[in-house]
């Protein structure tokens, strides 16, 4: 299990039982990608939803994506793992197709480089919190440009 390898301050005081459950209980998506071809090697269930039907773990992340070559995601995936630094986007727009329909939605994404003991990068931690209805909310309040008439 990867959560064998997870250390944190304080760990003491830490049960057992928790670091799973801040891995598969939260509603944030997570998934781990290892390698310089930026392999799915684990996900939780808010990432597996996210999803849908299409299958990650095993494959990387351009055989599971392949709609996304040219667009930049990808690359700027990479990016991250070459450089070493974290990527933060707020509202990313999305497009998920689950059982044969389009969902929109919008995520704060987090790409964070995972590093091996000698302090190379050797993984990335992707972390995603769905704010659609934040969005919406935003949108709802922005003010109009066109007159009330």
């Amino acid at each position: 299990h990867a959560f064998a390898f997870l250390e944190f301050t304080g760990t003491v005081a830490l049960e057992g039982n928790w670091i799973p459950q801040l891995f598969r209980g939260v509603g944030i998506q997570i998934a781990i990608l290892r390698g310089p071809d930026l392999r799915y090697v684990a996900a939780n269930e808010a990432f597996l939803e996210a999803v849908g039907d299409r299958t990650i773990i095993g494959r990387t992340l351009r055989e599971a994506w392949p709609e996304f070559a040219g667009t930049g995601h990808i690359e700027a995936t990479e990016r991250v793992y070459a450089r070493g630094e974290a990527l933060i986007v707020h509202e990313l727009p999305s497009t998920w197709s689950r059982r044969d329909v389009s969902v929109r939605t919008f995520v704060d994404l987090l790409l964070q480089p995972l590093h091996d003991a000698d302090g190379a990068v050797n993984g990335l931690a992707f972390f995603a919190l769905d704010v659609t209805h934040l969005v919406g909310r935003h949108q709802q309040d922005a003010p109009s440009l066109t007159p009330n008439v």
